[in-house]
């Protein structure tokens, strides 16, 4: 995995780098998830974590997902984000959530991009304080 600072409050990260982290890859001959039914091929798509953070996602043609930009939420400007990948879904982890992730005090499903572009989420629920 690999933080990624961003530069101050107003500007937004691009996240070009998709990385391999502890995402579960799907079984194999599995097909990878879409997003395209939701969101519409070869659209961008803006959502609202559950941390207050607007993420831009692109939808490929074939409905994979990519995190184009991330802008952190008022006073998260100095947390780092970390782009994990697998098999065609893509997960942004605020970095002050990965010791909620890791000891099970948070669904990983509120950060897994894909995931929440396929189910037409764009903005959370509640956010976390």
């Amino acid at each position: 995995m690999r933080g990624i600072r961003t530069a101050g409050p107003p500007t937004a990260v691009v996240l070009g780098a998709l990385l391999i982290g502890t995402a579960a890859a799907p079984p194999a001959g599995a097909a990878p998830p879409r997003a395209a039914t939701a969101a519409g091929a070869g659209s961008v798509v803006r959502m609202t974590l559950i941390t207050g953070d607007k993420v831009t996602a692109r939808v490929a043609a074939d409905g994979t997902v990519s995190v184009v930009t991330v802008r952190p939420g008022p006073g998260r400007e100095d947390i780092a984000f970390t782009q994990q990948g697998s098999g065609g879904s893509v997960s942004l982890v605020p970095q002050d959530a990965v010791a909620p992730l890791r000891a099970g005090h948070l669904d990983p499903r509120l950060f897994d991009i894909t995931g929440l572009v396929a189910q037409g989420l764009r903005a959370a629920l509640g956010l976390l304080r």
